[in-house]
């Protein structure tokens, strides 16, 4: 058996990926009847796709009456940008569940109903990152351009401001 070098760059991506996943385990937070869910959420922004656990958030977005959740073009502006690649459709599919996981986790764990949007974009953040790790040369000027999801206090500010957009949030994108 032959042991390769791990490339530079592929280790710095693995270890931001374990930081990104970090914040991700600590449950002792949440209430006790959220618990399975928010690890489903968890397994989900750990190792996105398009399988039972993203089935299984989805679902409950739809049914829960415990979370909601404001799905705005503003928080998920690669959809500005059109394109029929059925690849790049999973990518954006499993991006827009990561918004979606990240904001019912917050919700989650705080044990109340209410729209968090910052939690969406860590989430979203998350599993582009995550993506991009594994080798998917998928990328997004936009996602790129928002601050890293430890930046609590900065992605706050971020989602602040893409929520006080007004109008059509695609209309400055070439194309979109």
């Amino acid at each position: 058996m032959s042991h390769s070098k791990i490339p530079s760059q592929v280790l710095a991506q693995l270890l931001l990926c374990s930081a990104l996943a970090v914040p991700l385990l600590a449950q002792d937070s949440v209430p006790v009847r959220n618990r399975p869910l928010v690890a489903i959420i968890d397994s989900f922004l750990r190792h996105p796709g398009l399988g039972p656990s993203a089935r299984a958030v989805t679902e409950s977005a739809a049914v829960r009456s415990d979370v909601m959740v404001n799905m705005s073009m503003n928080f998920v502006p690669f959809l500005c940008h059109q394109d029929s690649n059925p690849f790049v459709s999973a990518v954006h599919a499993m991006l827009m569940m990561g918004f979606v996981a990240g904001n019912m986790r917050e919700q989650l764990r705080l044990g109340r109903s209410g729209d968090q949007p910052a939690a969406g974009l860590r989430g979203e953040l998350t599993v582009y990152h995550v993506l991009r790790a594994q080798g998917v040369t998928y990328r997004s000027p936009e996602l790129d351009a928002w601050p890293d999801t430890s930046a609590a206090t900065r992605l706050q500010a971020v989602a602040d401001s893409l929520a006080a957009i007004k109008g059509d949030p695609c209309a400055h994108h070439a194309g979109g």
